[in-house]
C-alpha cells in the first residue's frame, strides 16, 4: 500500500500489492459468506491478529466509547478484562518466553499475579472512621518518603464511618499518596482533605504537581497506561519525583471501587508552563526556570483524585 502511495504505476495495474490485499479479503468474504459491505485488514502474523480481533470485539462489547467513557459496565471489569487478553494471548505468550529463556509455565504465573493483585479475596467489610485511619496510615507511609522534600496538609474531620475491607481501603489511600507525591516536584504540596459530603464521606487528595494532559486523562484507569516512556523512570525508586510505574496501582483502585461500591473520581490540570508530555519538570521548584516560588508552581498545575463512600449500612 505504501508503494501504491508513492509510486503511481503500481496503482493502475491489477497486480499491483494493495489490489492484491483486497482481492484476499473478497475471497475470504465469500468463504465465510460476508456481505458486500464487510471489510478486512491482513497482518503480519497470529499475535496481531488475536490484538485486533480484541480490540473489534471490545468495541463491539461497549459500544465505541472505551476511550471516551471508559469501562463503566460493571459488566466488563477490569479483572475480567485481563483473563481474557491473556486467555486470547497465552500461545504467543508461552511461545515468546520459550525462545527467550525456555519453557516453563509462565501463564500460570501470570495467572497468579493477575488473582494476587485484582482477583476475588474472601475480604470482610468493616466499619471505619476515615479521618483516623488516614492519619495512622501516614505516619506509617512517611518513612518511605522521607527523603523527598513536600509539605502534606492534613484537614481531617470527624465523618460518618465507611463500610469497606481495612486492607482495599489501605492499597487505594497508599496508591494515592505515591501517585500524588511521585507527581510533586521537592518543595511542593500536596492536601488530603477527609470531609463530610451529603450523608456519606468525601476522600480527596490534591497534588499541586506537573498535571496530567488533556489527551491522557480520559485514559488514565484504563489499566497499564502511563503518562510517559517507561525507560524515562525504570532507574528510579517509589516515591522518587517521576518514579511512575505500570498504572497498576490506579487499576486496582477502579477495581475495588467497582467491587465495594465507592465512587474514584479524578480531575487535573496540566501545568500550563509545561503543556506536553514531552515537557520535562526539573523535580524541584527552585531549580525550575519557569516556576521558582512555590506560590507560582502552586498556580500552574494539579490533579485531584476524589473518592466518595456512601453511607455504612
Amino acid at each position: 500500500m505504501i508503494s501504491a502511495a508513492f509510486h503511481s504505476p503500481n496503482i493502475i495495474f491489477q497486480h499491483s500489492s494493495f489490489y492484491a490485499e483486497l482481492q484476499v479479503i473478497e475471497w475470504f468474504k465469500e468463504i465465510f459468506g460476508f456481505g458486500k459491505d464487510a471489510a478486512g485488514i491482513l497482518v503480519s502474523g497470529g499475535s496481531m491478529a488475536n490484538f485486533v480481533g480484541l480490540n473489534v470485539a471490545r468495541h463491539a462489547h461497549a459500544g465505541g466509547k472505551i476511550r471516551k467513557q471508559g469501562l463503566g459496565d460493571k459488566t466488563y471489569t477490569v479483572y475480567g478484562i485481563l483473563y481474557r487478553l491473556l486467555e486470547a494471548s497465552k500461545d504467543e505468550l508461552e511461545t515468546l518466553v520459550a525462545e527467550q529463556i525456555g519453557e516453563g509455565s509462565i501463564v500460570e504465573r501470570i495467572k497468579t499475579r493477575i488473582e494476587d493483585e485484582f482477583g476475588l479475596k474472601e475480604l470482610i467489610a468493616e466499619k471505619i472512621q476515615l479521618d483516623r485511619f488516614v492519619k495512622d496510615r501516614l505516619v506509617s507511609l512517611r518513612t518511605l518518603f522521607s527523603h523527598r522534600q513536600i509539605d502534606i496538609a492534613q484537614r481531617l474531620e470527624s465523618t460518618p464511618p465507611v463500610y469497606v475491607p481495612p486492607e482495599a481501603l489501605a492499597k487505594v489511600f497508599d496508591g494515592l499518596i505515591k501517585n500524588a507525591i511521585e507527581n510533586t516536584p521537592d518543595e511542593g504540596r500536596i492536601e488530603i482533605t477527609v470531609k463530610k459530603k451529603n450523608a456519606g464521606t468525601q476522600l480527596l487528595v490534591r497534588d499541586y504537581g506537573v498535571g496530567i494532559t488533556p489527551e491522557n486523562q480520559s485514559r488514565i484507569f484504563e489499566g497499564f497506561f502511563t503518562t510517559q516512556e517507561a525507560l524515562d523512570y525504570s532507574s528510579k525508586k517509589p516515591f522518587d519525583f517521576n518514579a511512575g510505574g505500570k498504572g497498576a496501582d490506579l487499576l486496582r483502585m477502579r477495581v475495588f471501587s467497582e467491587r465495594y461500591n465507592f465512587k474514584l473520581a479524578m480531575v487535573s490540570e496540566r501545568c500550563r508552563l509545561l503543556p506536553k508530555d514531552s515537557d520535562i519538570c526539573p523535580g524541584r521548584i527552585s531549580a525550575c526556570p519557569k516556576c521558582r516560588t512555590g506560590q507560582g508552581c502552586h498556580r500552574s498545575g494539579a490533579t485531584s483524585f476524589t473518592l466518595y463512600f456512601p453511607p455504612a449500612a
